[in-house]
């Protein structure tokens, strides 16, 4: 549970107990929903379905830019390289990724945590039906499984995550 509310976060995205002076409003991101709209208390998978800036924000925070893109990166997202390009936007569309590393990340989930590297060969032939070479599958677990069930996998499959949208 978060709260979808007015929030500012210092520039550094480190979560501190400072508060921040309306003077230096200049030195914070005060970001907004699509829709100018707070919610109030809601979901990790409600704020999701629903597209809501201000809880993905948050979450991204609370986690941790770095370890966040470890993450990323131990599910298949292999082009968010640079953690100094980045801030709290990224999970906004905020950094580049390509359509497999996508693909394979989502497939981490659909393979209970199990990340397998795509690959485009499997095998390959000689001119008499010998095999030269064999691709060999490595699969790495990345995730723990209770956070790829069927309920987490498919927030959309119930009407309930998207019903402030409905």
């Amino acid at each position: 549970m978060v709260f979808d509310v007015r929030t500012e976060f210092p520039h550094t995205a480190i979560p501190t107990e400072t508060p921040i002076n309306v003077s230096d409003a200049d030195k914070c991101y005060q970001p907004v929903n699509y829709d100018s709209i707070y919610r109030g208390p809601i979901t990790m998978r409600e704020a999701l379905a629903q597209s809501i800036n201000v809880p993905a924000i948050k979450f991204l925070y609370l986690a941790g830019l770095r370890d966040s893109l470890q993450v990323a990166e131990d599910m298949g997202i292999t082009t968010l390289t640079d953690p100094n390009r980045y801030g709290l936007t990224l999970v906004l569309g905020g950094g580049e990724v390509t359509l497999l590393d996508i693909t394979s990340a989502y497939g981490t989930f659909a393979n209970g945590g199990v990340r397998n590297t795509p690959y485009v060969v499997e095998t390959v032939f000689d001119n008499t039906g010998t095999t030269m070479e064999q691709h060999t599958v490595s699969p790495v677990p990345v995730l723990p499984k209770k956070y790829c069930s069927p309920d987490f996998r498919h927030p959309f499959r119930q009407q309930s995550p998207r019903s402030g949208i409905w």
